[in-house]
């Protein structure tokens, strides 16, 4: 059902962003001869945008109602499995006995521009933005995943102190960085007597 929706909401914000943009191509030599009559394309484009406007807006209303946010845990280990990341100075049960430098991962993420209009109808609806959230989630995970290989190549088994920043680089886009400690470890032997 959600993804009929969006599927619905995307077709709508390609004919309002398509509509928008033959009102202004058109639009723009009609005010500048001051014709009396206002072109058919003009008002079919007109038209379109606002019931493009409308459709949008109403599948973002319908998807809010339907769709519960969903919160995922940030991943502690590589896909392999064979680097730990941890925020921490230590890693419980394991000794650090080399430290191999800084690694980071870094992307900048952008959504397309019908995803941008959908969102932006939805801060009308209030509620989630599911289109940032997810291409945060995206770029949160990518920039880790990056860091992982890099840790990777210097023949880490862990990644200690990672830390998470973003910034914007234009509307729509955001950076994402995740750098750490790469470091080798062991496990600590238990000498009890």
């Amino acid at each position: 059902m959600v993804l009929l929706i969006k599927s619905i909401r995307f077709l709508a914000a390609n004919v309002f962003v398509l509509s928008v943009l033959t009102c202004v191509v058109y639009g723009i030599p009609y005010f500048l001869f001051q014709d009396p009559r206002i072109p058919l394309v003009i008002q079919v484009a007109v038209l379109a945008a606002l019931g493009g406007g409308i459709i949008a807006l109403a599948s973002v209303i319908l998807e809010q109602q339907i769709r519960k946010p969903k919160s995922e845990p940030l991943p502690s280990r590589g896909t392999g499995g064979e680097v730990m990341v941890v925020n921490s100075s230590q890693i419980p049960g394991r000794e650090i006995v080399e430290t191999l430098g800084l690694v980071k991962g870094h992307i900048i993420w952008a959504i397309w521009i019908g995803k941008d209009v959908a969102a932006l109808l939805r801060l009308v609806a209030g509620g989630e933005l599911y289109e940032y959230s997810e291409m945060m989630g995206k770029a949160r995970d990518q920039a880790l995943q990056r860091m992982i290989e890099e840790a990777q190549k210097l023949g880490a088994d862990a990644v200690i102190n990672v830390f998470f920043t973003t910034s914007v680089v234009i509307s729509s886009a955001a950076e994402f960085l995740a750098y750490g400690t790469a470091v080798k470890t062991k496990a600590i032997t238990s000498t009890q007597p």
